[in-house]
């Protein structure tokens, strides 16, 4: 009986470095194989660069496992090229049973599941060869616990931002200040594919795709954090930027099912009668048959609940959507100048601690000296360690007074030309990012504090 078999070939990445493995030497061996044996090849397939761990990044091994027919036989050289896996293993044989089709090792003669000892063995190595991955999984993972405790550099490939010196990884300046810059377009933009675009034409020797672009946001060694060690070593990034950022793509990832329903200042317009928030409402004129050139017009309008439904409030006035974004961006720049004035009187005005909290700390270590040696009662330690304590908290949760970086980034762009370029839900973010909230009074006249 005429056999028709398919071949495969493998090697991994690690393989082909350490040990010199050959896809070429495989199917050399293969293709000698079945001229001596008269069998006809069907297909030949091919995954380089591909462990045997699991098959289902395997393009090339589920393609032939779709293309087999009826009494086929795959051949490989030895069994870790088809599978290390047991269970990945034993589930394809169980398929290939009912279609009647075997394997077979050319350089193990004992791997031959159309025999019964074949198949005994042929599990028997599959488990051996699984065990010996999973410890060596372990080995290795062992090693690179033990590196990254140390802040050693693990991976070949150094994240974008660092260089290495002394095996450990250190600010490289040039690409970590476009990295920075990347992360504040992102908060002011609110937006990772236009920070993408921004940040290519600005730094075109980091030219990066948005798959890369996107990863190198989400980077956790960006702060100084590696999945076996928190503190792994010294970020290149302030943590609380970097979270604001990984909230904000979070965001990006949930599309609104419908975005003509996009309030622009949804929760950020309240009642200056009754204090309530301000909802929106929308309007749509649709096409009149009398104008055949008539379009749908959509009105984005906001309104006291309190005030119509509850019939409370007396602030009846309807403010329009396009009434507040017109005054925004004809006034925003000369607002946001006034408010960084007055931010920065306060910052001026504002104490700085850094001295007391020195103190404190000095105080309460010598306070802990002096009840180690026996000089002070443990009633009045506590109580005076207590006391000191409460003051080191208050004074370290004081923040300082600072110009949002989200305003003076706008502050430095054409607001109009980059508000063109944005859609409904883009635009809803940027108001959100720099709004603390819109006081609408009975007068038809409205205050905008910001961040």
């Amino acid at each position: 009986m005429k056999q028709n078999a398919r071949i495969y070939a493998r090697v991994s990445r690690d393989e082909q470095v350490k040990y010199g493995y050959s896809i070429d030497a495989q199917l050399t061996a293969l293709k000698e194989y079945c001229n001596q044996n008269k069998i006809t090849i069907s297909g030949i397939y091919v995954d380089e660069g591909i462990s045997a761990a699991t098959t289902k990044k395997r393009k090339d091994y589920l393609r032939m496992m779709n293309n087999l027919e009826e009494n086929d036989i795959i051949l490989f050289t030895k069994l870790d090229r088809f599978s290390r896996n047991l269970l990945d293993a034993n589930l394809a044989v169980l398929e290939l049973e009912k279609k009647n089709v075997s394997i077979k090792a050319i350089h193990e003669d004992d791997i031959d599941t159309s025999t019964a000892d074949g198949k005994f063995i042929f599990n028997l190595k599959l488990s051996l060869a699984e065990r010996e991955r999973e410890k060596t999984s372990e080995r290795i993972n062992d090693v690179f616990k033990y590196m990254a405790k140390n802040g050693q550099r693990i991976s070949s490939k150094v994240p974008f931002g660092y260089k290495i010196e002394n095996k450990l990884y250190i600010r490289d300046d040039k690409k970590a200040d476009a990295l920075l810059d990347a992360y504040h377009m992102v908060l002011l933009y609110r937006s990772v594919s236009y920070s993408n675009k921004l940040f290519n034409e600005k730094y075109p020797c980091y030219k990066m795709e948005y798959a890369n672009f996107l990863n190198r946001l989400k980077n956790p060694i960006n702060v100084g954090i590696h999945k076996y060690n928190d503190n792994f070593c010294k970020g290149i990034i302030p943590k609380e930027l970097f979270d604001q950022v990984q909230e904000i793509i979070n965001k990006n990832n949930i599309r609104s099912r419908n975005t003509k329903s996009i309030f622009l200042f949804s929760g950020l317009i309240r009642c200056g009668t009754c204090g309530r928030r301000i909802v929106g409402n929308k309007k749509t004129d649709h096409n009149s048959r009398k104008n055949p050139n008539w379009k749908d017009t959509t009105y984005y309008l906001y309104r006291c609940n309190h005030a119509y439904q509850d019939k409370v409030c007396s602030n009846r006035h309807i403010l329009s959507e396009s009434k507040i974004e017109k005054y925004l961006l004809e006034n925003l720049n000369t607002l946001l100048s006034d408010y960084v004035i007055d931010i920065e009187t306060k910052q001026k005005e504002q104490k700085d601690h850094t001295k007391d909290i020195a103190k404190i700390k000095k105080q309460m270590k010598k306070l802990k000296d002096l009840y180690l040696d026996d000089l002070i009662q443990k009633d009045e330690y506590t109580n005076s360690y207590k006391e000191l304590e409460s003051k080191l908290k208050e004074y370290s949760n004081i923040k300082q007074i600072t110009v949002p970086n989200e305003i003076k980034q706008i502050l430095n762009i054409n607001i109009r030309d980059y508000y063109e370029t944005l859609d409904r839900k883009q635009k809803q973010a940027l108001w959100q990012s720099i709004i603390k909230e819109i006081i609408y009074n009975e007068d038809k006249s409205f205050v905008i504090y910001f961040i």
